[in-house]
């Protein structure tokens, strides 16, 4: 028998370099042509395109990046020009990007940047950390088709999450873009048990050969000790929804969601903050991702849908302790904590960093082209579609001071 933290269990059954679900076939899919919008009558020919995109595609998700292109790239490439133009353009602009899918959002920045900023685009940096060799060689096939863009761009393969040097790697100000990052980022487990939070743990045997079963198991007497779970459950103190259970009858009755007897933390994003912290101590951090899903069955405070693929159908789970491998694993993200935590992290670099969020659709108002992505009868998926994803931005001051 094995036994391991929620965390490392997650981070394994998903990244295993052999046999984790993302070392395996596509699970990421681009649309060898961006969408016509325009040649769309409406939300249900909309929604017909997505789906037979994934048919045609065989991939298990079509990120917003993918559907939206070039249009939501060239919003956050917007939203990093003007930003740094705020600054007064304090020397190249340095863009990173964690987990870079198939380098469409790359592509995506850089030609806007070329296109409306380019005297940016002429001294400007854009370098991908990304964790798969399959995706890593997509992103540098899909950038060194452009001479252009090859002169600015390179891939780094490895865990962004993991030290990336014993000091800074760059210290002017920079950018850091993380879309649909977080979501796929492990967590820890904690219940309430005896008065106090306990830290949940996955013991794994092989029952017979080649069939490993998982369990669950809370270990009542002994205090969590492990520093990223402690830390990140002091950020949770006064935030809704992570007070420990009440005695009192009546306020668990009044008030059934301001309390948690499980709990699922963040501290696989904890552990990314802080690499990011230690190797871009004036960075700007902007996130999209999640802020609800839908139709979660796992019981606790930011429980994870689970899912898979079979025969081109869905199928969900209804527990994250599944076969390696063989499901996505991913979470709602809590903007206020996902905040305080990357503050938190923070605090003992460059200190008084700041964070703010606000729904995808505000976002695409103020820096998507309007009406880039209409369809005749004006439904606008860009707006409307994916309405439980927000963005974040949090980071160097002179950067983020500005809420989004």
């Amino acid at each position: 028998m094995h036994r391991d933290s929620t965390v490392d269990f997650i981070q394994d059954s998903l990244y295993n370099p052999d046999a984790g679900y993302f070392s395996g076939g596509p699970s990421v899919g681009s649309p060898p042509t961006p969408i016509d919008f325009a040649s769309l009558g409406n939300e249900i020919a909309y929604f017909n395109h997505v789906q037979a995109l994934y048919a045609s595609l065989q991939v298990s998700w079509l990120t917003p990046v993918e559907i939206f292109q070039p249009h939501y790239g060239a919003a956050i490439g917007r939203f990093v020009a003007e930003r740094w133009q705020r600054l007064g353009s304090p020397g190249p602009l340095h863009i990173f990007e964690i987990g870079g899918g198939t380098g469409t959002l790359a592509q995506n920045v850089l030609d806007t940047l070329r296109a409306e900023y380019p005297k940016l685009y002429a001294s400007a940096r854009y370098r991908i950390v990304e964790i798969s060799a399959r995706l890593a060689a997509a992103q540098q096939a899909r950038l060194h088709a452009d001479p252009d863009h090859a002169a600015r761009f390179r891939v780094d393969r490895r865990d962004a999450a993991a030290p990336w040097a014993s000091g800074p790697v760059h210290e002017p100000p920079c950018f850091v873009l993380a879309m649909e990052v977080l979501d796929n980022l492990p967590h820890d487990k904690v219940v309430w048990r005896g008065g106090a939070w306990r830290q949940a743990r996955v013991d794994t045997k092989e029952d017979e050969p080649g069939k490993v079963v998982a369990t669950e198991c809370i270990d009542d007497d002994a205090p969590i000790t492990d520093p990223l779970t402690r830390r990140l459950l002091a950020e949770t103190e006064g935030l809704a929804g992570y007070a420990p259970p009440s005695g009192n009858f009546l306020a668990r009755m009044l008030h059934p969601r301001a309390s948690s007897r499980e709990m699922f933390l963040p501290t696989g994003a904890l552990r990314l903050f802080d690499a990011l912290h230690r190797a871009l101590p004036r960075h700007a951090l902007l996130a999209a991702d999640f802020d609800e899903l839908p139709e979660v069955v796992i019981p606790g405070r930011n429980a994870p849908l689970v899912a898979s693929t079979r025969r081109g159908a869905t199928v969900d789970h209804n527990t994250y302790l599944v076969p390696r491998g063989s499901a996505d694993i991913f979470f709602p993200t809590d903007f206020a904590l996902a905040a305080r935590a990357h503050a938190a992290a923070g605090a003992a670099g460059a200190g008084g960093h700041h964070g703010s969020w606000c729904k995808t659709a505000d976002f695409m108002r103020r820096w998507a082209a309007p009406g880039s992505t209409r369809t005749r009868a004006g439904y606008d998926p860009l707006l409307l579609d994916y309405s439980n994803t927000s963005f974040l931005l949090a980071g160097d001051p002179a950067l983020c001071a500005e809420a989004l």
